[in-house]
């Protein structure tokens, strides 16, 4: 089992010429935009969400390059500009308006930040970079760090993908929690590319190869479900969540669902968390179905108490963990 049942099926993958060759472009397309040695020059409206479609975070977004970060909001990011032109941080209710010196001055310690990252790359210094906490989400530190050094890492920003095919290959002398997805990230790569066949593999394919295989619970479904769901406790957060563009739940004690490989390991944790001896059904079932069960192209219709409808929306992203939001972490 291990790295050579992955083996077996590599050998029978196939990724066109074409697709990676596409891939590389739009890669290449986004350095020489945003290249490495003019990153410490660039202004804060160059970087940051919300300006234009020129900006840095816009490309890394929107444009089909790497792995993709779409889903959540512009907090993801570190610093944003809302939709009234302000600069801010945060997001809902912990979201911070700051003034342009604020900004600024928030704004260089994030780029240096980002900068020393690339740094630790370049000199295979991975372990380094969560000392860093940088206030982006971990997927587009990932992504930013693969798109200048493509060798390194899968084009992978899914930490439960890269969990599980790390637990799969037999890496297990580092931390493989969510928080440590960009080491998990390199060390995966650099077993895999030591292993015939993916040692004569483009990185595109290697990434690619891997997705396939461990995220196939996410596959679009050919015809969508309908989920009913309360946006908290009498629809508490209603308009929090319409604005923000997402659902979200609570249980916020045990953390990021993508550590669990079990409905068992969700409920012994809500026990652990909340107390009590009951058969915890109905909170397993919806942590459970929140993470393996709603998928991409699904319709959540939202409700207040028994009877009264509030609307509707389609899933566009996986699961993330925001674990910047204060409360409702599970997005």
């Amino acid at each position: 089992m291990g790295i050579n049942s992955l083996t077996e099926q590599a050998e029978k993958y196939v990724l066109s010429d074409e697709i990676i060759e596409k891939r590389e472009k739009g890669r290449l397309s986004f350095v020489a935009k945003f290249p490495l040695d003019k990153l410490k020059d660039l202004a804060i409206d160059e970087f940051v969400q919300g300006t234009d479609e020129n900006s840095f975070c816009y490309w890394l977004e929107f444009k089909k390059i790497g792995s993709g970060i779409g889903g959540g909001n512009a907090s993801k990011f570190g610093i944003y500009r809302t939709r009234e032109k302000y600069y801010a941080i945060g997001s809902g209710k912990s979201k911070v308006i700051l003034d342009e010196m604020t900004a600024e001055k928030y704004y260089a310690e994030l780029m240096s930040k980002i900068l020393k990252a690339l740094e630790y790359v370049e000199r295979d210094e991975i372990e380094k970079i969560i000392e860093l906490e940088i206030t982006m989400w971990n997927m587009v530190v990932l992504k930013i760090l693969s798109i200048y050094y493509p060798q390194k890492f899968l084009t992978i920003g899914s930490a439960q993908v890269l969990i599980k095919c790390a637990k799969k290959i037999g890496l297990s002398d580092i931390d493989l929690s969510t928080k440590n997805s960009i080491q998990i990230n390199y060390e995966c790569k650099k077993i895999l590319s030591k292993n015939s066949p993916f040692l004569n593999w483009h990185y595109e394919k290697i990434g690619a190869f891997i997705y396939e295989n461990f995220k196939k619970k996410m596959v679009r479904r050919e015809s969508a479900q309908y989920w009913v769901y309360s946006p908290g406790a009498k629809a508490h957060y209603w308009d929090e969540f319409y604005q923000e563009g997402i659902m979200a739940i609570g249980w916020d004690e045990i953390g990021d669902l993508a550590q669990f490989q079990h409905s068992d390991e969700i409920k012994k944790a809500l026990v652990d968390a909340y107390g009590g001896t009951g058969s915890k059904k109905n909170d397993v079932c919806a942590n459970d179905d929140f993470l393996i069960k709603v998928k991409i192209g699904d319709i959540i219709i939202a409700k207040k108490g028994k009877g009264e409808l509030l609307g509707y929306g389609v899933v566009t992203s996986d699961y993330i963990f925001d674990k910047d939001r204060p409360y409702f972490q599970k997005t």
